[in-house]
């Protein structure tokens, strides 16, 4: 008598699936041109449009300079790619005591001093757009307040003022820089960049955007001396960034851990939808027997995701019912994450994320599925997965500068 294959209940079978969404490529003429018209741009938005700079103050002015250049050395690096420095703050100040000019010329002045072995002309283009844009928000800021640029200090409400127009620059500096080398340069979704970027690390700007309203206070009771604190505003970011980003290295997580980890990053990349990703995040701890539930009506959805990740992509697999793309999407990106997990965490070689990556693309076409695997190797290589300070930079935080690669 033949065997036969016990075949699961019918809620469990997979569903009809869309096809997989194309991974983004980027488009990084498109970024160079905008780069380029947003910094053009500039010229006319300064002689016609921007508060006219004060520049009886030079001591000031040289001092911001200095301190920018001091704060550009002193920078947090947080990838590769990516670094967090208090140059904003003297830029801040400049637009605050001097003018939007005086700001945008404090802001670019160590920008300006890698041009003669710049290797990214879209970042150092993006980069100085976002000084001149960033510095006339702040400006305009101001402005709308009531105070002026420069401001007119002395009442409470003027240093609020203050706060208020930094965050307008930090806005416009990270938003105008992560739209042009993130979004479309590097075609990573706005929301993933300002997620793992920006939202993290908004106490590091509050507290650097205070330091640059107490300064502007002692600014007005004891005049240039009060520039003095600034020497140590210039370690915020060494200090606070890494208490804010500590990250576990992969190789400490539980398999089930890693394997949500790299599916929450696979997913993204994919541009699966949040009800997806959640089911793949409970379907992960579903491996080691903790078996999370996050919501009661994702049962089935979970359990067909377990279910069918023991399927081949070529056929064969476990069950021997479905191959290819008749397998559930969440299916073969948990198979991927799992296979990827088990190669790198708790308990098992030991390998890197990058490492692991060789033996899953033996696998891709047989095993797994060549799309997702694909998309595992973009992950590492756009950095979406956080996998820890011993393989990788952790997550970055607000990004004041794209860093050349």
């Amino acid at each position: 008598m033949g065997s036969v294959t016990e075949r699961p209940p019918v809620w469990l079978l997979p569903t009809p699936l869309g096809s997989l969404p194309a991974l983004g490529s980027g488009h990084p003429g498109l970024a160079l041109g905008l780069a380029v018209v947003g910094l053009l741009a500039l010229v006319p938005a300064f002689a016609l449009l921007a508060p006219a700079s004060h520049w009886d103050e030079e001591a000031v002015f040289v001092a911001l300079l200095l301190f920018s250049f001091y704060a550009y050395v002193a920078a947090a690096h947080l990838r590769d790619t990516t670094s967090l420095d208090a140059t904003f703050v003297a830029a801040l100040l400049g637009v605050v005591l001097i003018g939007p000019l005086a700001g945008a010329l404090v802001f670019a002045a160590p920008e300006l001093t890698r041009l003669a072995n710049d290797r990214r002309l879209t970042s150092m283009l993006a980069n100085l757009g976002s000084f001149g844009w960033a510095t006339l928000a702040a400006a305009w800021t101001l402005q709308a307040l009531g105070y002026g640029s420069p401001a007119e200090l002395g009442a409470p409400g003027s240093y609020v003022s203050v706060a208020i127009a930094g965050l307008a620059l930090i806005l416009v500096n990270y938003f105008y820089i992560t739209v042009i080398t993130g979004a479309i340069k590097a075609g990573i979704g706005l929301w993933v960049l300002t997620r793992r970027e920006l939202i993290p690390t908004l106490p590091v700007d509050v507290h650097m955007i205070a330091a640059a309203a107490a300064t502007a206070f002692l600014y007005t009771e004891v005049g240039i001396v009060g520039l003095l604190p600034l020497a140590g505003v210039v370690f915020l970011p060494r200090l606070l960034v890494p208490m804010l980003l500590r990250d576990i290295p992969i190789r400490d997580l539980s398999v089930s851990e890693a394997t949500a980890r790299y599916a929450g990053g696979m997913a993204e990349m994919l541009g699966l939808g949040s009800s997806q990703r959640r089911v793949l995040a409970d379907a992960a701890t579903h491996l080691d027997g903790s078996a999370r539930l996050t919501r009661l009506d994702d049962f089935g959805a979970v359990m067909r995701t377990v279910l069918y990740s023991h399927e081949c992509w070529a056929g064969g697999g476990r069950l021997g019912l479905v191959s290819g793309d008749r397998i559930p999407i969440e299916s073969r990106v948990l198979a991927v994450a799992h296979t990827w997990a088990v190669l790198t965490a708790q308990g098992g070689p030991g390998l890197t994320p990058k490492e692991a990556l060789v033996n899953l693309r033996a696998r891709a076409g047989q095993e797994l599925d060549p799309v997702v695997v694909a998309a595992a190797v973009n992950t590492v290589h756009k950095e979406i997965i956080e996998v820890g300070a011993a393989e990788a930079h952790p997550a970055p935080a607000i990004v004041a500068r794209a860093s050349p690669s």
